[in-house]
């Protein structure tokens, strides 16, 4: 990894009805680190939204902006 990483990336998450990430994807990204990117959808893949009453399966994009710390 690259401590003084900078840029942009912004996942697509499928979040069924019950909460869980069924797909993620990366609809954009600045950072050009395939690997980071992939272990970035990982571990979204791992938040459960929990479930909403009357919601189906719903499709968000999520920008995040990386600064170097």
């Amino acid at each position: 990894m690259q401590p003084a990483l900078r840029g942009s990336i912004t996942p697509e998450l499928v979040i069924e009805k019950n909460g869980t990430v069924s797909r993620c994807s990366i609809a954009e990204s600045t950072l050009n680190e395939p690997k980071l990117e992939a272990r970035i959808c990982n571990r979204l893949r791992l938040v459960n939204f929990g479930a909403v009453s009357g919601v189906t399966q719903t499709v968000i994009r999520y920008p995040i902006e990386l600064l170097p710390g």
